[in-house]
């Protein structure tokens, strides 16, 4: 399966683990995420698309038109950690220097989606 996702009900703190496999053999990786529920139909609201998610930087950001959209990462803390401007209908976002966790994509006047950064 490509770009896995899995939607958690309940806050808490769960082990996640991916095991990918092909004819060379198979290795996993196991990460301890940290979720915290919010509003789920203001995330499900909003009107573009990113992946993969989790990713270990490198983003992709998919939206609905050219219109120039401001955007921003906020963190856990509700800091801005990055900031910007969308461009284009696809756009990638690096967030290779940030650290494991949860955040949210801000875009303006399309919504709000939960991101999770992985090293």
């Amino acid at each position: 399966m490509q770009n896995p996702e899995y939607t958690y009900t309940e806050s808490g703190t769960y082990e996640v683990c991916l095991i990918a496999t092909n004819e060379a053999g198979s290795d996993t990786i196991c990460q301890e995420l940290m979720v915290v529920i919010t509003n789920v139909d203001e995330l499900q609201k909003a009107a573009f698309t990113v992946f993969p998610n989790p990713t270990r930087g490198e983003l992709t950001v998919v939206l609905p038109n050219t219109q120039l959209r401001n955007w921003r990462l906020v963190n856990v803390l509700g800091q801005a950690m990055k900031a910007g401007v969308f461009r284009q209908t696809t756009e990638s976002l690096d967030g290779s220097d940030l650290g494991s966790g949860m955040y949210w994509l801000e875009v303006d006047g399309l919504g709000v989606k939960k991101i999770f950064f992985v090293e």
